[in-house]
């Protein structure tokens, strides 16, 4: 049975003890919230403690992907997903431009486009959704279109965006929950500044507005790159310095904007009636190792070099500790995903090419985390991403209890769930499905007990993921043989924890290991 993530309130007895008492000792055990309203700004401000009471994680449910087998289920690189209101998944190959669609349970069913040019056809496309009437549309950003491209293909059904705008391919299709279609793009001001903004569009196709996130005109710390030539009229260009505060902004199912500058934690969430600003104060920064920071500053010394090769770091030096967040995400839900900076690790680059000074040896790469918030700014508190889970350039989706993120793959020794027959080189990501449960290692209330962890039943392929988050109320008991479904397709080797923790090949108590029916191996 899974338990959804609660809905826990927030009483006014508790948000008035801690409004009268903010510099009072903080137990992080306990829920304290200040709520406050300045002009047009509710401010919701979390002191400490969280509705979930203990960080949730992810247990694969269902993946899609293959590394040799039937030809629907290989991917050459995803660049989007999208999930409709059946359940159903529709996945955006950007190196094949097709979009195929499977059931819930990860069975293919169709594939509704191909590469080319004629009707229903698609050459660059970068993101895909489904309207509530059914119909698929994809954007292709140098085209300038959005094409409706299934179930039923009419000629020329695409709908263009206004002349000399530029688009922004890292940004998803969106749709709010009038059913209007958000297209991100950028063009240039009077003053040569690219400003970004979103084009509106009704279900027909029709330009309604074109809406600005606030905050774009914050500046990061930067370094200047002097070009060979001028560009568009310029000598140089402003670069960003690594790890330093950004401007952040995704589009809420509301219609409006969430925002956010990463020099605090601090997040705007647009509304009707003004704006929702979302605060924590608990969250301890993160430190920059010395290791780190001289990677970031060979790896982007050398890039700057293939410009102008006679850079030197001319700007702001790298900081001592990480911004607040790093990327923000709107479920369809409204639940707010903040996307947090964590601790660094060096790993071998198994890319690395020795002839291209910008390939180094090693990288470094960093757990993916998410706060998680009601839309009334509620902190339910942090979610776990599995090892692989990518955040780019497919945006996981967030809708209610379940997450739909694209994974990447692992060399066996990376990771438990490799065997050695899955190293293929030329297959690198996949698609999951997994519920969060409390982490055995977890601080959580004494009335709730811990569901066994499971390990990642994720191979080396391109894979599609969809997750359910669970987790119990600190109210609420969990059982321990609470099931968590895994499936796959085909026969793979993977490396599941017993039911006393270590580690093997017998699955913990109450999961089910469920063989899908294909041959070979869920903003």
């Amino acid at each position: 049975m899974r338990v959804p993530i609660p809905y826990v309130a927030i009483t006014t007895a508790t948000l008035a003890m801690a409004a009268c008492t903010p510099d009072a000792p903080v137990d992080p055990e306990v829920r304290r919230v200040v709520v406050e309203t300045i002009g047009d700004t509710a401010v919701v401000r979390t002191l400490s403690g969280s509705a979930w009471g203990a960080e949730a994680t992810l247990v694969p449910e269902v993946s899609i992907g293959e590394l040799d087998g039937a030809e629907e289920y290989l991917f050459g690189n995803i660049y989007g997903i999208t999930v409709d209101g059946a359940g159903r998944v529709y996945v955006l190959d950007g190196q094949a431009q097709d979009i195929r669609v499977f059931d819930s349970d990860g069975y293919f069913m169709e594939t509704v486009t191909r590469r080319g040019e004629g009707p229903g056809e698609l050459r660059n496309a970068m993101s895909v959704a489904v309207l509530s009437d059914g119909r698929v549309v994809a954007h292709e950003p140098t085209e300038m279109l959005v094409k409706v491209v299934g179930p039923t293909t009419v000629a020329g059904e695409h709908w263009s965006y206004p002349q000399g705008a530029i688009v922004l391919p890292v940004k998803p299709l969106r749709l709010d929950r009038s059913g209007r279609i958000l297209v991100a793009t950028a063009g240039t001001t009077a003053g040569g500044r690219i400003s970004q903004y979103v084009i509106a569009m009704s279900p027909d196709g029709e330009l309604l507005d074109s809406l600005y996130p606030p905050g774009t005109a914050f500046e990061p710390p930067s370094l200047e790159l002097r070009f060979p030539y001028p560009i568009g009229g310029r000598s140089s260009a402003a670069v960003a310095v690594p790890l330093t505060a950004r401007h952040y902004w995704t589009m809420h199912s509301n219609g409006h904007f969430v925002t956010g500058i990463s020099s605090d934690y601090r997040v705007n969430l647009g509304r009707d009636d003004g704006v929702l600003r979302i605060e924590r104060t608990n969250r301890e920064p993160v430190g920059i190792s010395e290791a780190e920071r001289g990677y970031h500053r060979e790896r982007l010394t050398e890039r700057m070099r293939v410009t102008q090769p006679d850079w030197d770091w001319n700007g702001p030096p790298i900081p001592d500790t990480k911004r607040a967040f790093r990327g923000l995400v709107a479920g369809r839900d409204g639940r707010i995903w903040v996307e947090l900076w964590t601790e660094a690790r060096p790993v071998v680059n198994e890319d690395h090419n020795p002839d291209d000074p910008r390939s180094l040896p090693v990288t470094w790469e960093s757990p993916v985390r998410y706060d998680a918030f009601e839309p009334d700014g509620t902190y339910l508190g942090t979610l776990a991403a599995p090892d692989g889970f990518l955040t780019s350039p497919a945006t996981p989706i967030f809708a209610g209890d379940r997450v739909w993120p694209v994974a990447g793959g692992q060399t066996p020794a990376q990771h438990p769930c490799w065997s050695a027959a899955e190293s293929n080189p030329s297959t690198r990501f996949a698609v999951l499905a997994a519920t969060p449960r409390w982490r055995s290692t977890a601080r959580r209330p004494a009335d709730a007990t811990a569901s066994p962890s499971a390990g990642c039943a994720i191979h080396r392929a391109i894979t599609f993921i969809g997750c359910a988050l669970t987790t119990t109320p600190p109210s609420a008991t969990r059982s321990a043989t609470t099931p968590a479904k895994f499936s796959w397709h085909g026969p793979i080797t993977v490396g599941l924890p017993s039911a006393t923790g270590s580690s093997g090949l017998e699955p913990p108590i109450g999961v089910r290991l469920r063989p899908m029916k294909t041959a070979s191996a869920s903003w």
